[in-house]
């Protein structure tokens, strides 16, 4: 058991030995919010800009994943004309072209506004196993900064409070 104001490893004592806090009285939020794909997706856009607070990893992966279903439906989009007028006329003509064109360009728009939204929500999740958003700038490193992120992403919350709010599980 932890903490829910430090974070410390208390055991089964009901005060805490590092901050005093009686782990009798504080119980975890019932108000904690569960996540399906798009409950996260909605979160990413309603905390636009948020740089501060916490992300758990539900909310993460799954607006993460609704990002990949939405691009890689228009993309879907984008080729399946070419390989219809490739397989009726043997190569693609003008009409897949202009739909290509579209959808390049509805990628492109797309891209940019998700753009603050995802960043702002991986730092939230760096926050959220107490790291400092600017651990996000190892995923310039070629080949083991996404990796070292990809960890990071995947670890548990911190428990308790950190330095940049409560635990968004409640605990």
């Amino acid at each position: 058991m932890y903490c829910t104001n430090c974070g410390t490893d208390v055991g089964e004592g009901s005060f805490c030995p590092n901050c005093g806090t009686n782990l009798n009285r504080v119980r975890p939020s019932e108000n904690v919010e569960t996540f399906n794909l798009i409950t996260a997706y909605k979160s990413m856009f309603k905390k636009y800009a948020q740089f501060s607070g916490r992300s758990r990893r539900s909310e993460y992966w799954l607006a993460y994943v609704t990002n990949m279903i939405i691009m890689t439906a228009i993309y879907f989009i984008m080729f399946i004309p070419m390989v219809i007028e490739g397989i009726i006329f043997g190569e693609p003509t003008g009409f897949s072209a202009v739909i290509a064109v579209l959808c390049s360009l509805l990628m492109l728009v797309y891209s940019i506004a998700i753009l603050v939204p995802s960043l702002a929500m991986s730092v939230r999740r760096l926050h959220d196993i107490g790291k400092s958003g600017w651990f996000l700038l190892l995923s310039l490193i070629p080949y083991v900064g996404g990796i070292i992120i990809f960890v990071f992403s995947v670890l548990d919350s911190q428990p308790g409070a950190n330095q940049y709010g409560p635990n968004p599980k409640g605990l």
